[in-house]
């Protein structure tokens, strides 16, 4: 950076004027708010279908979401567990998908794991399986206890 100064040279990167950065800005700001919108209306979306949803790609909507604290991100994986069971096995075609939700409502969370587990295991849990689960949701997502406890509830005694 020091040499390119000594030399006069412009900066590495894309140079952008003042004009497109208000302009990027923008379209981010319309992005956010659509964003709020679409996620007031079905509490929960993955960001690649939000994408089609609004006509833009996925890495638009991650640019215009960072840094608004409105919201949170939910991505479904984890390594593999104590268990040795795999997040495929139990998140299925949703392992590493990223959905948005309202930060501070935990609901559409619980609601989601739940109907991403049943629709891929289509059983009850099992014994390793809750433990694996039980774990990752307390350390990769960082749920709360009592929403972990009402998610493993669900999928084992609560399954039908």
């Amino acid at each position: 950076m020091q040499w390119r100064r000594k030399l006069g040279l412009p900066k590495r990167g894309p140079q952008f004027s003042i004009k497109e950065k208000l302009q990027q800005e923008a379209l981010k700001l319309e992005i956010r708010e659509k964003m709020y919108d679409l996620i007031s209306k079905t509490e929960i979306i993955n960001i690649e279908e939000a994408a089609k949803l609004l006509n833009t790609n996925k890495y638009m909507i991650s640019e215009a979401i960072r840094g608004d604290r409105r919201f949170a991100k939910l991505v479904l994986h984890f390594k593999r567990s104590p268990a040795g069971i795999p997040a495929t096995k139990i998140f299925g075609k949703y392992t590493g998908k990223t959905f948005v939700y309202l930060r501070g409502t935990l609901q559409p969370v619980r609601n989601l794991i739940i109907r991403v587990v049943k629709e891929t295991l289509g059983r009850p849990l099992k014994r390793g399986e809750v433990l694996a689960l039980r774990y990752r949701l307390k350390e990769s997502i960082h749920l709360p206890k009592e929403v972990i406890d009402d998610i493993i509830w669900s999928l084992t005694y609560g399954f039908y």
